[in-house]
């Protein structure tokens, strides 16, 4: 019998078109780019680009989780809000394997269709639709091995400074993650919980570092991954420190740099943004104070959209303009 057609256009139940590819730090799916700390620190988990007005009219919110489906498969990811991408257009990275993520297998969404004369498939315009997928919780694991996370969690890993992060959401009950927890953690372990308020942070240590840490909570209160990151990689901790680790509490020393942009010189986005504010009005201008943007380049449209934000290079054209 004839294999069943493929539908290749647009309609009701696909009105989407998934364009998929690489991202600017990764390369296929991550075998030796994904083992680098910096590389995987600028973008760490798996995401799918929304136009605002498809945004809009599929009750997407950036930030938020959706569920990308095609005639081939599933998967969830992280919704990016932006007016980059094009009305009618998705956008999904192909990197995350089930090695390092637990839903983002991109390439299995693709249709089954090849160039005939150089094997090629098209991985540009695949028929999907979108809908939000809701988490009650959030948060992340740290960890000096790999770790087996339970099954009904959502999870991302990235390589970090002395280990493993994942990045997690759920709904299942936070009592199951402390038990969890404690069937992987070292004897030296800590932990505070608020579960009335949906709260829970833990860390065993080993030799004064901190060995396996886990925070969870709603999206906005389960912890600060980058300062968790820098502590991570702290030798020792001391007392006041391992107590506003569990507290989530900014620690003196370690405020957060935001998301890696500048991977060559590791400049975050909260730096960046606050020297813009403080009157860079240019990715040159940004160079020159930060370093950011001076070596490989690659980072210099980021900053530009940074800077465009912002409206501070907008507002120093005008001037330009006036003197």
């Amino acid at each position: 019998p004839e294999p069943p057609m493929l539908r290749t256009e647009i309609h009701e139940g696909r009105p989407l078109r998934l364009n998929t590819g690489r991202i600017r730090d990764q390369w296929h799916t991550m075998t030796r780019t994904g083992t680098s700390a910096r590389l995987g620190s600028h973008l760490p988990e798996p995401f799918v680009e929304v136009h605002p007005d498809d945004a809009a009219r599929y009750g997407l919110a950036d930030g938020s989780f959706a569920r990308i489906t095609t005639d081939h498969g599933q998967c969830t990811l992280k919704v990016v809000v932006t007016a980059k991408q094009q009305r009618g257009m998705l956008f999904a990275p192909i990197h995350w394997s089930q090695a390092n993520a637990s839903a983002a297998r991109v390439g299995a969404l693709v249709a089954p269709l090849t160039d005939p004369f150089s094997g090629q498939p098209e991985a540009k315009a695949t028929p999907a639709s979108i809908a939000p997928y809701n988490y009650v919780f959030r948060g992340f694991a740290l960890s000096r091995k790999p770790l087996s996370l339970p099954d009904h969690a959502w999870w991302a890993r990235a390589a970090i400074g002395g280990g493993l992060g994942y990045l997690i959401a759920d709904n299942a009950d936070l009592k199951d993650w402390s038990s969890w927890l404690r069937s992987v953690a070292g004897d030296e372990l800590a932990e505070y919980s608020d579960f009335g308020d949906g709260v829970y942070r833990a860390a065993s240590f080993a030799d004064g570092a901190i060995e396996t840490c886990l925070f969870l909570g709603p999206a906005r209160d389960a912890g600060d991954w980058e300062v968790a990151k820098e502590l991570f990689a702290v030798a020792a901790l001391t007392d006041e420190q391992r107590r506003l680790l569990l507290s989530g509490k900014p620690v003196q020393g370690l405020a957060s740099t935001g998301p890696i942009v500048c991977a060559c010189f590791g400049v975050g986005r909260t730096t960046i943004s606050e020297t813009i504010a403080a009157g860079a009005g240019s990715a040159a201008e940004i160079g020159a104070r930060l370093k950011a943007g001076t070596n490989c380049g690659s980072c210099i449209p980021e900053l530009k959209r940074l800077i465009a934000q912002s409206g501070i290079g907008h507002k120093h054209g005008k001037l330009a303009e006036a003197s």
